[in-house]
């Protein structure tokens, strides 16, 4: 029971990531605002990424993952019971990105039980200004 309700809950917020970042607006790029409001998509223009020599920390991952808005709902549909926690940090790729599996627990509107779970996302080191470097997710792989 607990595993089917942990799949179902795993299906339930892919497709709610997968609605937030497919977006409603017809524009191709969302303005740059938009990744600190909840229910938005984060996108990294490749350009502005920066290749590190070493791999973020986890406080770097947490932070960028959180700044993100991947994690939050505007509808308040879940919301994410901290710490994040990082479960996997892979090799980075040739696009200069990292890729992360953070596990988290969840706080579903209308259940009481909390439901764990994991996600991807890639963090990339972005050149912002011409001496501000700074740690950016995207949800996914």
């Amino acid at each position: 029971m607990k595993t089917t309700m942990t799949g179902k809950l795993s299906a339930l917020l892919a497709l709610a990531l997968w609605a937030t970042a497919a977006g409603c607006s017809s524009s191709t790029q969302p303005p740059q605002h938009a990744a600190a409001q909840p229910g938005r998509a984060q996108i990294i223009e490749k350009a502005s990424i920066v290749k590190s020599a070493s791999p973020p920390s986890e406080a770097q991952i947490v932070q960028a993952i959180d700044a993100s808005g991947a994690m939050r709902r505007a509808d308040g549909s879940f919301s994410v019971i901290p710490p994040i926690k990082v479960a996997q940090l892979g090799k980075q790729g040739g696009e200069g990105g990292w890729p992360v599996k953070a596990r988290f627990q969840l706080k579903v509107k209308g259940r009481e039980a909390l439901a764990e779970t994991t996600s991807s996302f890639r963090v990339f080191l972005v050149q912002e200004g011409p001496s501000r470097q700074v740690w950016k997710a995207e949800l996914g792989t």
